[in-house]
């Protein structure tokens, strides 16, 4: 899960799409 906290801080838009 540590990928998603990086990437929801990185691209939260990206992740959220």
């Amino acid at each position: 899960m540590s990928y998603y906290s990086c990437a929801t801080v990185r691209f939260p838009v990206s992740i959220r799409s």
